[in-house]
């Protein structure tokens, strides 16, 4: 996140400083982390604020 806020990471994150982590949960690995990256990324935008919220997703 400090790469990103300092504008040196992704340029999509670069004009949308300040980046801030709003959610992060353990995996037991990269795969497990981009399999539940991609599936984080197909919820519905509802789904995910009820995520990040901690309330339950469907």
């Amino acid at each position: 996140l400090r790469l990103h806020n300092q504008g040196r990471g992704a340029r999509y994150t670069a004009g949308r400083r300040p980046v801030r982590c709003v959610y992060r949960e353990r995996v037991s690995g990269r795969s497990a982390a981009l399999r539940r990256e991609w599936a984080i990324k197909k919820m519905s935008r509802q789904d995910k604020h009820a995520l990040v919220s901690g309330a339950a997703v469907r």
